[in-house]
């Protein structure tokens, strides 16, 4: 471990099922899908896990409910926006750009 410099960013809410440990943040897959930004998703999860501690489960299943629309639709704008930029471009002004800071 101590050889590693650095490792790719987690997507996809990746929390455990215990209540003796939870994750938050980068580490639970909380990052934008499309800039793989996310300090304000952290800190809203850690809300959530504040609220309900020490109860991780209850914590999970509030992080699940908050987050999983916007997870799912922004990777469906993101699959739809590469779709149509490589296989119809005329569709498409030059001037489009993924946004970094883009919330649902």
């Amino acid at each position: 471990m101590e050889n590693i410099k650095s490792a790719l960013i987690p997507q996809g809410l990746i929390i455990p099922k215990s209540n003796s440990f939870t994750l938050c943040g980068d580490a639970a897959g909380l990052t934008k899908p499309w800039s793989g930004g996310g300090v304000i998703w952290g800190l809203t999860a850690a809300e959530l896990i504040l609220k309900s501690f020490p109860d991780f489960l209850k914590s999970q299943r509030e992080i699940k409910r908050r987050f999983w629309l916007e997870i799912a639709v922004s990777k469906l704008i993101i699959k739809a926006v590469y779709f149509l930029g490589f296989h119809l471009p005329v569709f498409l002004p030059k001037s489009v750009k993924i946004d970094g800071d883009f919330t649902i």
